[in-house]
């Protein structure tokens, strides 16, 4: 099954998201010290097209230029015989004088030594430091693993493990790879594309196991992307449009494409490599050192090889039967995605309960000894005893005659009755 391509961009979107800044500048560190290009490669191209040049210039066609004139003048450079001699000195009449420029044949071999000189120390120390880029490839594969390094530690990361013990392996397969690319690439430029291709994850092999040697890791990415480089040259095409974006904007784009390029190889490694995984392509031998593998194959010589009756096992791999297939909408490798910052909500802390003030038993006071307090302690306020008010002497009434029956009273006769 192809790996879903919109599912891994959309993957490595999502890991770079926050660290565009931090990935371009490592990247781009790593890039001018080690060279996004093979210094190799560069050396052959220009030393091809310097023999096609020599050839094409050697040949002497009718109603072509002869080139005895050039060489005559190279030989009798900064004499006023030649050409050159006519730069002596600028009075307006279009005569030029450079002070600086080399007005004897010693002075020029002394700069073409100097600048030979510089010309060998940086090539030399771009070769030396070639092994950068494949510790490079080895941060991104760290990120997609979800190990997100700072600035300071990344560098540190390609460093310490680039110029470790096992720094030669990283060196020749850089040199290896370049040589044998520049050679195809010079001879035509499919076989080129093919074989960088088959070589392409060669550098993530040795960063995950710096214990193999370069031919390994070369040997275990033909197998990964046998079959599948269409694959690979697909997912080049689509980056079509971020390449024409890169050239309008002057290269300013490139500070995003970096990092979402390389960390989407770095996916398509991790994927490609399950899948080898699963359909038998590559097994755990295949990425061993060569020490591993003697000792691998000793303890496995010592279970069956003395068996009796025990022929044509695989002691080293064995093919998972009936495996799940992978889902359309899904990869072989899901990278864990980074989790969005929740603030932490402040704990309230517990209302603590108001203490009660211990309540003291009641001790009665024994005869004959009376405290001086009392010691009642009661949550009620004590209420104040109410003052004893004295019993005010009660006047006599006068007693009072008997009534008679309201029968024996005659009405007294009112004012209007005695006017009449």
């Amino acid at each position: 099954m192809e790996i879903n391509r919109a599912l891994v961009k959309q993957q490595a979107k999502e890991l770079i998201r926050g660290n565009v800044i931090k990935l371009f500048f490592i990247a781009l560190i790593i890039g001018f010290l080690a060279g996004t290009s093979s210094p190799v490669s560069s050396l052959s191209g220009s030393f091809g097209n310097a023999v096609k040049s020599g050839n094409s210039s050697s040949q002497s066609q009718d109603g072509g230029s002869d080139n005895s004139d050039f060489f005559n003048d190279f030989g009798n450079f900064g004499n006023g015989d030649s050409d050159f001699g006519h730069f002596d000195g600028f009075d307006g009449n279009g005569k030029v004088n450079l002070a600086v420029f080399p007005r004897s044949n010693t002075e020029l071999g002394i700069l073409l030594v100097i600048l030979g000189f510089f010309a060998i120390v940086a090539m030399v120390a771009r070769l030396a430091l070639a092994p950068l880029r494949v510790m490079l490839d080895g941060l991104f594969w760290q990120l997609i693993r979800g190990n997100n390094m700072s600035f300071s530690d990344g560098m540190t990361y390609i460093f310490k493990n680039t110029f470790d013990k096992n720094y030669w392996q990283k060196f020749l397969l850089e040199l290896v790879k370049s040589i044998l690319l520049s050679l195809l690439y010079m001879l035509l430029i499919i076989p080129g594309i093919i074989f960088s291709y088959k070589w392409k994850f060669s550098t993530y092999i040795l960063a995950e196991h710096p214990e193999m040697s370069f031919s390994d890791a070369m040997r275990a990415s033909d197998k990964m992307t046998k079959g599948h480089k269409w694959e690979l040259f697909v997912l080049d095409l689509s980056f079509i449009g971020w390449y024409l974006l890169l050239i309008l904007t002057i290269g300013l784009v490139n500070i995003y494409l970096m990092p979402y390029l390389n960390t989407t190889v770095a996916l398509y490694y991790e994927n490609f490599k399950i899948r080898a995984y699963q359909e038998g392509a590559v097994t755990q031998y295949d990425f061993l050192s060569s020490q591993q593998k003697t000792v691998m194959y000793q303890q496995s010589y010592a279970q069956y090889g003395n068996a009796a009756g025990v022929q044509n096992v695989n002691m080293y791999y064995q093919p998972v039967i009936n495996a799940q297939p992978v889902a359309a909408e899904q990869n072989y490798y899901t990278p864990p995605m980074p989790q969005p910052i929740v603030q932490p909500v402040p704990e309230q802390m517990p209302l603590q309960p108001t203490p009660q003030p211990a309540q003291q038993q009641y001790q009665p006071a024994q005869q004959n000894d009376v405290p001086e307090q009392a010691q009642i302690v009661s949550e009620q306020p004590t209420v104040p005893e109410q003052p004893v008010i004295p019993e005010q002497p009660q006047a006599e009434m006068p007693e009072m005659a008997p009534v008679e029956s309201m029968e024996n009273i005659e009405p007294t006769p009112s004012a209007d009755t005695e006017t009449e």
